[in-house]
C-alpha cells in the first residue's frame, strides 16, 4: 500500500510539472492568450488528476488580477469546485459553484452562469432532488439557447435528458439524448458524444432491450477511445460486462469489469471505483476465483467507507442545499424589484429637482434634502424593527412548533404504553389463572385436560415473546439503533425460507402456501430487515387465512425494484381500518372473526423497515374475499451527468 501511495505521489508531482512547462511555454508563445490557454489545460485534468489541478489552480488565483480577468477569475472559481466535487466534497464544491455563478452573473457572463449553474444542478442530482434538478435544468436550456453556444446547448440537452430518466420519463429522455446526439454531429464537437451514447444504452438495458443497449455502449466506445475519456470508457466496459453477465458469459464479463476498473482507478473517482469492484468481485466469486474475488471485495470495501464518508456530508448539506437555491431565487426577485424601485425614485428624484430649480432652487433644494435624509432614517428604522418583528415571529413560531412535536410524542408514548399494557395483560392473566387451576386442581386433572391447558400456556407464551421481540425492535428503531446495511441478496432464497419455515404452522390449519416468479430475483437491501418484514405477513397471513385456506407469494419484476405480493382468502379487512393499518393505534380489531386484538407492532414494524431500505408498503383487500400485502425492494443504479 505505502508503495502505491508514493507512485501515486510521483505520478500526481510528473502531472503537475507537465503542466507548470506547458503554462511556460504558452505564456512565452502568447502572453495575451495564456490565461485562457492555462484555464483549457486544467480544465482538461480535473476529472483526471484532480490534486494537481487544484494546485495549479490555487497558483493561478493567486497571480490572476480579477478586476482585469474577472471572467476568467469566476471560471477558476468554478474548475476548483469541479475538482473538488470529484475528490466527493460535495458541500465545498457547492458553495465554490454558487460563488462562481454569482460572479459570471455580476459580469453578465450567460454562458459562464449557466456551466455553474449545471454544476450545482449536478449536485442536486447526486443528492436526491431530482425535482429540483429538472426545473434548473430547463432554466439552464433556455440560458444555452440566449447564449448561443450550440455546443453547450447539446451538453444541456443530455443533462436535461437524465433528469427525465430519474424521473423515470423515458421517452422525453431519448428524445432530448437525440437531440444532443444530432447537435453533435452537425457541428463536430464529439468530445461528450460518448457520454451520451452511454446514457441512451442505459435506459434500453432497464427496459429490456440489451442488444440495443450493446450497441449504444460500443458506439459510445468508438469516441471515447480516441479522445482517452477514462471516465466514460469505464462506464461502457462496466455496462458491456453486465450485459454478457445477463447472457450468463460470465469469464467475457470479467473481462470487461478488469477493463472498466483499470480505468476508474485511473480516474480516481470513488464510485466509479467502488461500482466496478463490485461488478468484477460478483463474476470473480461466480468463476470460483476466491482469491481475487476477495481482493476485489476489499477495493469495494475500501471505496464503500469514503463513500460512507462523502454520504455524511450529502446527508449535512442537503437542507443547506435547498435553502441555498431558494433563497438564490429570492435574493434575485428581490433585486430585480429593488432596480425597478429604484429607478422610478430616480424618476421622481430628477422631477422634483427640475420643479425645485424653477421655483426657488437653493431653498428647496436645502429642503429636499433635509426631508430625504429624515425619509432614510425613519425608512432604516421600519426596516429593522420590521426585521426584528419578523425574527420574534419565526422564533415564535419555533417554539410552538416544539412544543406541538413534544405534545404529540407524550401523547404516543402514552398511548403506546397503554397499548402495551392491554395487551401483555390478556396472555399474561390467561397464563396465571391456568396455572393457578393446575396448581390448585394438579391431583384431579387427567392427561388431556392438561395438555389442553399446556398447550394455551405455550400460545399465549408465544404471543407475549412475539410481542415483546417487535417491541424491541420498535424501540431500537425510535432511539436509532437500528441502521440499514444493503447489500445484494436472493430475494427469492429468503422467501422461501421463511414459506419453509412456517410450512408446519400452515399445515395445522391445512392452508396451502404456493410461490409464484421468478427463481433469479437479486436485491439491494438490508437482508435483516426485509426477512423480518417478509415473516410478519407470511406470519400474519397463516394467523388470519381460516383452515383449509390458501396463501399466494407472488414476485413481480419492476423498472427498478421487485415487488412482493402475499395474498390469502382470509375474512378480509374493514375498509375503515385498511387506512390505518401501519399506523400505531389504542385498539385495533382483528381481520379475522376470532376475538384477537393487538397494536399490529409487526406491521408498523414492516411498514418502517421498507422505508429504511427505499421501498413501499400496501395492502388491498375486501371483506369475505381476502387482503393482498406489497412491498418493494430496489435493485438497479442510477444514470450518470456530465
Amino acid at each position: 500500500m505505502a508503495n502505491l501511495y508514493s507512485l501515486k505521489s510521483i505520478f500526481i508531482f510528473a502531472l503537475l510539472f507537465t503542466i507548470l512547462q506547458c503554462f511556460s511555454q504558452i505564456e512565452q508563445s502568447n502572453p495575451i492568450e495564456s490565461l485562457e490557454k492555462k484555464i483549457e489545460i486544467i480544465q482538461k485534468n480535473c476529472n483526471l488528476n484532480p490534486d494537481s489541478a487544484l494546485i495549479a489552480i490555487d497558483k493561478l488565483l493567486e497571480s490572476t488580477d480579477t478586476l482585469i480577468f474577472c471572467n476568467e477569475h469566476a471560471e477558476l472559481v468554478r474548475l476548483k469546485g469541479l475538482a473538488i466535487f470529484y475528490k466527493g466534497h460535495y458541500s465545498t464544491a457547492l458553495d465554490l459553484f454558487n460563488k462562481s455563478r454569482s460572479l459570471f452573473k455580476k459580469n453578465g457572463n450567460i454562458d459562464g452562469e449557466a456551466d455553474a449553474m449545471n454544476n450545482v444542478g449536478v449536485i442536486y442530482g447526486q443528492l436526491g432532488y431530482y425535482e429540483t434538478n429538472l426545473e434548473m435544468d430547463l432554466e439552464i436550456l433556455e440560458m444555452r439557447k440566449k447564449s448561443g453556444n450550440i455546443f453547450k446547448l447539446a451538453k444541456s440537452y443530455n443533462n436535461l435528458a437524465v433528469s427525465f430518466q430519474r424521473n423515470m420519463e423515458f421517452e422525453k429522455a431519448l428524445d432530448n439524448y437525440l437531440k444532443a446526439i444530432d447537435i453533435y454531429i452537425e457541428t463536430g464537437h464529439t468530445s461528450s458524444i460518448d457520454l451520451t451514447y452511454n446514457n441512451i444504452g442505459f435506459i434500453h438495458q432497464l427496459e429490456n432491450r440489451p442488444d440495443s443497449a450493446l450497441y449504444y455502449f460500443n458506439k459510445s466506445l468508438e469516441y471515447s477511445i480516441p479522445l482517452n475519456h477514462k471516465q466514460m470508457m469505464a462506464n461502457s466496459y462496466v455496462y458491456i460486462g453486465n450485459y454478457y453477465w445477463d447472457k450468463n458469459q460470465i469469464k467475457v464479463a470479467e473481462k470487461y469489469y478488469i477493463k472498466g476498473l483499470e480505468l476508474a482507478r485511473q480516474t480516481g473517482i470513488v464510485y466509479e471505483v467502488e461500482w466496478a469492484a463490485q461488478a468484477l468481485q460478483k463474476a470473480q466469486a461466480k468463476l470460483g476465483d476466491y482469491k481475487n474475488a476477495y481482493k476485489s471485495l476489499h477495493l469495494q470495501k475500501q471505496m464503500a467507507d469514503s463513500a460512507k464518508s462523502i454520504e455524511i456530508i450529502q446527508r449535512i448539506t442537503q437542507i443547506e442545499s435547498e435553502l441555498e437555491f431558494e433563497k438564490e431565487r429570492e435574493l434575485n426577485r428581490i433585486s430585480a424589484e429593488k432596480t425597478q424601485l429604484e429607478n422610478l425614485l430616480e424618476i421622481n428624484k430628477q422631477k422634483q429637482a427640475r420643479d425645485a430649480a424653477i421655483i426657488l432652487f437653493f431653498s428647496l433644494f436645502i429642503i429636499a434634502i433635509f426631508i430625504y435624509r429624515n425619509y432614510l432614517l425613519k425608512k432604516r428604522d421600519n426596516a429593522l424593527l420590521k426585521k426584528q418583528k419578523a425574527e420574534i415571529s419565526a422564533q415564535k413560531d419555533e417554539i410552538l412548533l416544539q412544543r406541538n412535536k413534544i405534545d404529540e410524542m407524550n401523547k404516543a408514548k402514552d398511548k403506546f404504553f397503554a397499548i402495551i399494557a392491554h395487551d401483555l395483560k390478556n396472555p399474561l392473566g390467561g397464563m396465571l389463572n391456568l396455572s393457578e387451576t393446575i396448581y390448585n386442581n394438579f391431583e384431579f386433572i387427567g392427561p388431556e385436560k392438561m395438555k389442553t391447558y399446556l398447550g394455551s400456556i405455550k400460545d399465549s407464551s408465544k404471543k407475549v415473546y412475539t410481542l415483546l421481540e417487535n417491541l424491541l425492535q420498535w424501540a431500537a428503531l425510535q432511539i436509532g439503533n437500528i441502521k440499514p446495511k444493503p447489500d445484494e441478496f436472493d430475494l427469492c432464497r429468503l422467501i422461501k425460507e421463511n414459506t419453509e419455515l412456517l410450512s408446519l404452522l400452515a399445515a395445522q390449519k391445512n392452508i396451502e402456501l404456493k410461490f409464484e416468479g421468478d427463481p433469479n430475483c437479486k436485491a439491494f437491501a438490508d437482508q435483516s430487515m426485509i426477512n423480518t418484514v417478509i415473516r410478519n405477513l407470511l406470519t400474519n397471513a397463516v394467523k388470519f387465512t381460516p383452515a383449509n385456506g390458501k396463501i399466494i407469494l407472488r414476485i413481480t419484476k419492476e423498472t427498478l425494484y421487485h415487488k412482493v405480493y402475499i395474498s390469502d382468502n382470509g375474512n378480509g379487512i374493514p375498509p375503515e381500518q385498511l387506512s390505518s393499518i401501519f399506523e400505531l393505534k389504542t385498539e385495533k380489531e382483528s381481520r379475522t372473526k376470532s376475538k384477537d386484538k393487538g397494536v399490529g407492532l409487526g406491521l408498523i414494524l414492516c411498514k418502517e423497515f421498507t422505508t429504511l431500505n427505499g421501498g413501499q408498503i400496501g395492502v388491498e383487500s375486501q371483506l369475505e374475499q381476502g387482503s393482498t400485502f406489497w412491498f418493494t425492494v430496489p435493485y438497479s443504479n442510477q444514470p450518470k451527468k456530465s
